[in-house]
């Protein structure tokens, strides 16, 4: 396999416009006499007219910029294209690089016959740049040759001005891409074994693309090769363009691969096209520094691909392309439930309004799961975020009065794991930085994802909300409401247990963006008499008569409680709705509303706030996690205090573990002396606390770090039992308090001579151990303490053993490993230990309390 090397120009260093073309798959039809491919005539020249109408349509910027890099697929285009179409002459006239696709050469008399052949157009060439195929796909190998005159990979290296180091452009056809090797004789004699060596032909030295030209419905294997080069594995790191063929059986076609760490993306595909589409994919992006990153410490945000779009040809014989829009999914049903829901769960829902210090890192936030279990988009008005989340009641009465919880008080667990400074640089906190939060109770919900909520007695409240909490006991019935408040699956209904709670109905969720021509805009009232009064009873009156059945508003609030910055005295706005319309339904809204005050007599104040783009959507799914128990929320208020960066594999993981603190807690309080618990409490929380955080942080030198502070607190608590055991055996021998270890050891191997001449290793042990062998012979009674430390030294001895003395780190990592499949019993194992070594201190103190002994 060989490369061919040419230097390339383009008029600035910037991003380049690639245009990858997916047409239908080729009609090749296979000649077996002659052991060739010929083309279908009846689709050859039609074939040849839509690459005319691509190129025509892209040259003229239909497809947005004028591409620098057009490719077509392998395959794609007949060899009678070469002849209709002057490639040439259209890359030199539009300063572009066309990569012509390939065929396959049919005719006898020419110089590759039988050859995959791809033309490369350059615009500062006479004659075009050829390559062919060397490997050979399974279906081509009784057919296909491979020339040894002509180079099998192109790259083509440009050195941008005013940039120190070059980059490339590389195509590759097909298999090439797989196999990139050249084999040369093997002359050192280092390697008998071997005739020749492999020579990587993948350009390992610089930035820039791999293009693949390819006819292959089964694209998985040069995605997989793909992750090793956009991950820098080989070299320095590439994006690589599959340029494929459509087809219809939804396997990946033409797609970019770049390596992410968006959650929101499918494995490494940065864009792709519908694989079933004629068309094009146009990408816009920078060559080098091709991984989407972070420069500390000046911060410095990489975006290497600025813009990508899908271009759709059209099927009427004329072959233009028009942008391409994502036919709209059907809209989702959801259940709709009461607010007296909130109510019975203690919820209040909280809206606020901030202004973004820097965008990215606000993004970067949400998609790494920093702000969690909120509903957030980027607005247009005087803040430009705004986030919605449901928070606890008990959350309104820890602050100052009049306070609603902010999102910006670290730890405002579960929703947000930043700490205050990451806050403070993705939004802006500053004092005098304007700010907005509504807090809304859900007694003054009027209308509700497009239902009207009716006004009740204060008994139909109150039955209804003993209804409510009744059938949502439990975390099972609060998590399957929440997930038929989310979507119903087709054809399933609202099951009786739950008609309580979803008494307002179902609704459809229809798409919003600036596709459907929807728009989710936040409209914020005040509204007051001429003599400055409140006049709220009136614009009740008005909503009621013009907009509570008008399907255009999806939520009507009255505010209870505001904050906003900067202060002033009263509240600024009373009622808050939420429309889901066109910007031109929402005018006439608007339009109404001024009309309605104009003749009522009445002073209306709005501030609206457009979404332009959602963030998250899991408002809902935080009733369910921020519904937490007491020792569960000092749990992770503990954990965030460690590392900001823990994150439960489970929540049933979470509530184990919060079970297990909070019941350890309770048996060793069972210690007569709060002076002698209060330290063990401390190191049982801080070990089961880095327990935690060692399993849920992926970091090496973090689990390192926590591992040891792990077993150091455990060992602190091994140093109680080993002390008692010591007073116990001093008591029992009758020698003073401060005799050595020598001399009780000495002492004991009198008391029982039989004991230590069995077991002559016995002299190395510690306290524990001898009195959990000795204590009996040597006292002469029968203690229940010495035999329940026999049985539960077993437990807690292998683990202080690996804390203290190190043993295998491996061995030690088992112990307080927990996750995966079988976290579960891994869990009880390690709880079984805890409990036993809770027991040990427990029973010691006693015993040390009845003889009036302290440590």
């Amino acid at each position: 396999m060989k490369v061919a090397v040419k230097r390339i120009h383009f008029d600035a260093a910037r991003e380049l416009v690639f245009a990858a073309v997916q047409l239908t798959e080729p009609a090749l039809r296979p000649v077996t006499a002659t052991r060739t491919y010929e083309w279908d005539p009846e689709r050859r020249f039609s074939q040849i007219d839509a690459a005319r109408g691509v190129l025509r349509s892209l040259f003229s910027g239909q497809a947005g910029k004028k591409p620098d890099v057009v490719a077509f697929a392998e395959y794609s285009l007949p060899p009678e294209a070469h002849e209709a179409i002057p490639f040439q002459d259209l890359a030199r006239e539009h300063r572009c690089i066309i990569i012509a696709g390939s065929y396959f050469d049919a005719r006898k008399q020419g110089d590759f016959f039988r050859n995959n052949i791809c033309y490369i157009y350059l615009p500062d060439e006479e004659e075009p740049l050829a390559i062919c195929k060397f490997s050979p796909a399974t279906a081509e190998e009784a057919f296909m040759l491979s020339s040894d005159k002509i180079p099998n990979i192109a790259r083509l290296i440009w050195e941008p001005p005013g940039r120190d180091e070059p980059v490339s452009i590389n195509v590759f056809l097909c298999r090439d891409y797989l196999i990139p090797f050249k084999e040369r004789p093997n002359t050192s004699g280092e390697i008998p074994e071997d005739k020749a060596e492999r020579v990587s032909l993948l350009d390992w030295e610089r930035e820039g693309i791999n293009i693949i030209l390819m006819y292959n419905d089964e694209p998985a294997l040069f995605e997989s090769a793909a992750g090793f080069d956009i991950r820098r594995t080989h070299g320095k790191r590439k994006l690589v363009l599959l340029v494929n063929s459509a087809n219809n059986d939804g396997k990946l076609a033409t797609a970019l691969i770049g390596a992410t760490t968006s959650k929101k993306r499918e494995r490494d595909i940065a864009a792709k096209m519908p694989s079933a589409m004629q068309g094009v994919l146009a990408i816009e992006t920078l060559l080098w520094e091709v991984m989407s990153r972070k420069d500390d410490p000046d911060t410095q945000l990489i975006f290497p691909i600025k813009h990508w779009d899908c271009y759709k040809l059209s099927a009427d014989g004329e072959f233009h392309l028009a942008k391409f829009h994502q036919e709209l999914p059907a809209p989702r049903t959801r259940c709709i439930f009461h607010p007296a829901f909130l109510a019975a769960m203690q919820k209040y829902i909280v809206f606020e309004f901030f202004v973004a210090r820097s965008t990215q890192k606000i993004e970067k936030a949400f998609t790494d799961g920093k702000i969690d279990f909120v509903t957030a988009g980027h607005v247009r008005g005087i803040e430009d975020i705004v986030i919605r989340r449901y928070v606890e009641g008990h959350s309104l009465t820890g602050g100052r009065p009049g306070t609603i919880p902010s999102l910006s008080k670290a730890p405002s667990l579960p929703y947000s794991r930043l700490l205050t400074d990451e806050f403070d640089e993705a939004f802006d906190t500053d004092p005098q930085a304007p700010f907005l939060r509504l807090l809304i109770d859900p007694r003054e919900i009027r209308k509700f994802r497009g239902a009207r909520v009716d006004e009740l007695s204060e008994r139909q409240w109150i039955g209804l909300l003993n209804d409510i909490t009744v059938a949502a006991h439990g975390r099972e019935a609060l998590e399957e409401i929440i997930r038929l408040a989310t979507d119903i699956p087709l054809g399933e209904s609202i099951p009786e247990k739950f008609r309580s709670v979803f008494s307002l109905g179902t609704e459809y969720v229809l798409p919003f963006g600036r596709n459907s021509q929807i728009r989710d805009t936040y409209l914020l009232i005040s509204v007051e008499n001429a003599d400055g009064s409140p006049s709220k009873t009136r614009f009740r009156d008005f909503l009621n008569a013009n907009l509570m059945d008008d399907a255009r508003v999806s939520d009507i609030y009255e505010c209870g409680l505001i904050n906003v910055n900067p202060e002033i005295r009263r509240n600024p706005f009373q009622f808050l709705l939420r429309l889901r319309c066109s910007v031109f339904d929402a005018d006439d809204i608007l339009s109404l509303m001024q009309s309605w005050a104009n003749r009522a007599g009445v002073r209306v104040g709005t501030r609206s706030y457009d979404v332009w783009k959602s963030i998250k959507h899991s408002a809902t799914r935080g009733i369910v996690e921020s519904t937490i128990t007491q020792e569960e929320g000092a749990l992770q208020k503990a954990l965030f205090t460690i590392d900001p960066d823990f994150a439960f594999q489970t929540r049933e993981m979470q509530e184990k573990f919060a079970e297990a603190i909070s019941s350890h807690t309770r048996l060793i309080k069972k210690i007569r002396s709060a002076k002698a618990w209060n330290g063990i409490i401390i190191d049982l929380n801080k070990f089961l606390h880095y327990v935690c955080v060692y399993n849920c942080v992926n970091a090496p030198t973090k689990k390192e770090q926590y591992r040891e502070s792990a077993a150091g607190h455990w060992n602190q608590l091994y140093k109680f039992p080993e002390s008692a055991s010591r007073l116990l055996l001093i008591d029992v021998l009758k020698l003073p308090k401060d005799t050595k270890r020598d001399d009780i050891l000495r002492k004991l191997m009198e008391a029982d001579a039989e004991y230590f001449k069995k077991s002559p290793q016995a002299k190395d042990a510690g306290f524990l151990k001898w009195f959990a062998d000795l204590y009996d012979e040597v006292s002469g009674e029968k203690s229940a303490l010495s035999k329940m430390t026999r049985r539960v030294l077993q437990l807690v001895s292998g683990l202080r053993n690996l804390a203290v003395h190190g043993g295998v780190g491996d061995d030690l990592d088992a112990s307080i490993t927990i996750g995966g499949y079988d976290w579960q019993s891994q869990f009880e194992t390690l709880d079984e230990k805890v409990e036993g070594m809770c027991q040990l201190i427990v029973k010691f103190a006693s015993e040390l309390h009845r003889k009036g002994l302290e440590t």
